[in-house]
């Protein structure tokens, strides 16, 4: 306690230098923390944003080869109704499983009578998908996701248009005049007629205009099949996603089904690609707050080094050692960066509560809608950055403090 309370009576007597230093790490320390604090959301958000709103789930199910050669020939590599029963009764025996949700993607022409255009559909089971949403953690679960109203299971005519299709075909909620052409799976040509029930931002700009989301009945009739071309798997908890997927597996392989697993990370090349994007400039940015930082703590005690030069020379003089003088220096230092991630974090916290308090909203990349934007800090991240601003700050000290308490006791007393 004698050297501290040494070292903050030695940052008072500059007290000016002392406090745009501790000004210098406080701005450094609550801009990395808060920037930490936005990438972790993002993460958060894109992750269950693909998970829970987009209706991935952890696990999606596929007969072997149909990522391959599913495109070309789907009919042979869809899941048959009665693999689908074999597999619902795999998962009713696995605890870490909570909802599944069979999914048939189909495409063709949808007209409404004078404009034909190509479409990419998605058949659900909407009691399946509005379940997986209900367990985000996020604010996503509470959002809205379309203008209208909902699809039911046992919906054979009522479908979902992009907001750009929905423009571009002059149909509006309500409407009946839209028909759906598509070959089936044996290639004969198939129409239904349709109703739009609703309407949805599709996030991405190249599709707005050739999305459908349909029930999975309507795919099914469409098609003129009862099979489906993947199943979704929401699991309880997610650390156990490993051994969930490895269980599945070998029951799999048991029961004779061609399947393979895929995790919902090898789904999503965006979600890798924003990930390595954001941390190279969470990298790029804590570099460049640890270079001003260390500069503005050299800038400090090398000033207050020169002007105590005599300081220095008498302490010597009394009997301090080499050593000591090092150390004096260096717990300086080490409560400059204390006192400055100290006013950082209140500073982090304050502007977290603030964004809370205000409900900022913004729509987000692969997002249709507008989102409350959030701040996630991480404690453990705070803590290592708090730690890299005290080596930085002893490697400050260590250097000038050393040239300073090796320099000769006569030529320090006289120093001008």
């Amino acid at each position: 306690m004698t050297w501290i309370i040494i070292a903050i009576r030695n940052l008072l007597k500059n007290r000016r230098r002392s406090f745009f230093t501790i000004i210098a790490v406080m701005l450094g320390y609550a801009a990395v923390v808060l920037f930490d604090g936005y990438i972790n959301y993002m993460f958060t958000s894109l992750k269950e944003s693909f998970i829970y709103s987009s209706g991935g789930a952890h696990l999606t199910i596929f007969k072997k080869g149909f990522l391959e050669e599913g495109k070309l020939h789907p009919e042979r590599y869809l899941i048959s109704k009665d693999e689908l029963s074999v597999f619902n009764k795999i998962s009713l025996l696995q605890k870490n499983i909570i909802v599944t949700s069979p999914e048939l993607k189909i495409n063709g022409l949808i007209s409404n009578g004078n404009i034909s255009t190509i479409f990419f559909a998605t058949g659900i089971v909407p009691s399946k998908r509005k379940q997986i949403l209900s367990y985000a953690t996020s604010r996503l679960g509470s959002g809205k996701y379309f203008n209208g109203i909902p699809l039911t299971d046992n919906d054979i005519n009522g479908i979902g248009l992009g907001e750009s299709l929905s423009r571009l075909l002059s149909l509006k909620i309500g409407d009946p005049g839209a028909m759906v052409v598509s070959p089936t799976i044996d290639g004969a040509m198939n129409a239904l007629d349709a109703t739009i029930k609703q309407t949805f931002y599709a996030g991405n700009e190249e599709l707005e205009d050739k999305l459908l989301v349909v029930t999975l009945r309507f795919a099914q009739s469409l098609y003129d099949t009862d099979s489906v071309d993947r199943v979704r798997v929401l699991l309880h908890d997610e650390q156990q996603l490993n051994n969930t997927k490895n269980q599945l597996q070998a029951a799999f392989d048991k029961h004779g089904l061609d399947f393979v697993i895929k995790e919902w990370i090898e789904l999503s090349p965006f979600y890798v690609k924003a990930k390595k994007m954001f941390e190279f400039i969470f990298i790029f940015v804590f570099i460049i707050v640890l270079t001003v930082s260390l500069m503005s703590i050299i800038n400090t005690l090398g000033m207050s080094i020169m002007e105590r030069t005599q300081e220095i020379g008498t302490m010597r003089a009394m009997g301090l050692n080499q050593p000591g003088v090092i150390r004096l220096f260096t717990i300086e230092s080490s409560v400059l960066v204390l006192i400055g991630t100290l006013c950082g974090l209140i500073i982090a916290l304050s502007t977290r509560w603030l964004i809370d308090l205000f409900e900022i909203h913004w729509i987000p990349p692969q997002v249709s809608v507008s989102v409350p934007l959030e701040i996630h800090l991480d404690y453990s991240n705070m803590f290592i950055v708090f730690i890299f601003l005290q080596c930085i700050a002893i490697i400050a000290a260590v250097l000038p403090a050393k040239r300073a308490a090796y320099k000769n006791i006569v030529d320090a007393l006289r120093h001008v």
